[in-house]
């Protein structure tokens, strides 16, 4: 099973190819938090961080939701409030765009696209993207599946040290590819690859005081000697 990923920062390149249990790694991670920390400046009442933005791609029932949720678990993330998470995550899914009339009718009878590039509103996406990457606090749009429209309500995403952007056409865009590098999940099952990949935002976090509190009430530790890095489930690498 293959997960391959290349994750990527203005400063730093990492890169982590993943077949079975083969690493092959290359990088020089530096980061604001631990460096220029006047460059953090106060947003809407939040610290602003340049977040470490990783995208998520692939196709319909891949395992993308699946891959971000098991990696914000194994970071302690989930439990948090919204205002103290230090990895968020954000669907392509909410940037769909309202239908016009005639679409909802093919929508009604199963004809109409959600999985191309039209259906999507790009320049709102860049937009947010922009703004996360400024590290700005967010309003996310609500899509209502019912209606096909955008729905008036939003939810707040707050400036985070790592933003998870997960959907099938995420980095489809010119626009909006360059602000990431992608990963393309073969199935959320495979947990030697999710480790992996949260080994590196934990190196990553380490580089701020308050990143050990973090990782330990997660139960993650680093295991002496080895890219790997174990967790509370337990199963063996």
């Amino acid at each position: 099973m293959l997960l391959s990923a290349v994750i990527r920062h203005s400063r730093a390149v990492s890169v982590c190819n993943i077949l079975g249990l083969g690493i092959t790694r290359n990088y020089n991670l530096k980061h604001k938090m631990g460096e220029n920390t006047a460059d953090n400046v106060k947003t809407n009442g939040f610290e602003s961080k340049t977040p470490f933005l990783i995208g998520v791609a692939g196709g319909t029932a891949s395992g993308k939701s699946t891959v971000c949720q098991k990696i914000m678990e194994k970071l302690g993330q989930q439990q948090k409030q919204q205002t103290d998470r230090r990895v968020v995550c954000i669907s392509q899914d909410s940037f769909y765009r309202s239908l016009t009339p005639s679409e909802r009718l093919r929508a009604e009878r199963g004809q109409f696209n959600f999985d191309h590039p039209d259906a999507f509103d790009d320049k709102k996406l860049l937009a947010v993207l922009k703004d996360i990457l400024a590290g700005k606090k967010v309003e996310v749009p609500e899509y209502n599946y019912i209606t096909n429209s955008i729905s008036d309500r939003s939810h707040t995403i707050y400036p985070a040290d790592v933003v998870l952007i997960e959907g099938i056409l995420v980095f489809y865009f010119p626009e909006t590819k360059k602000f990431a590098d992608v990963i393309i999940p073969r199935g959320a099952d495979n947990i030697v690859a999710i480790d992996l990949i949260v080994q590196h935002i934990s190196e990553y976090l380490k580089r701020s005081p308050d990143a050990k509190q973090m990782l330990d009430y997660a139960g993650i530790s680093s295991v002496p000697g080895s890219p790997q890095r174990t967790g509370k489930s337990g199963r063996p690498h």
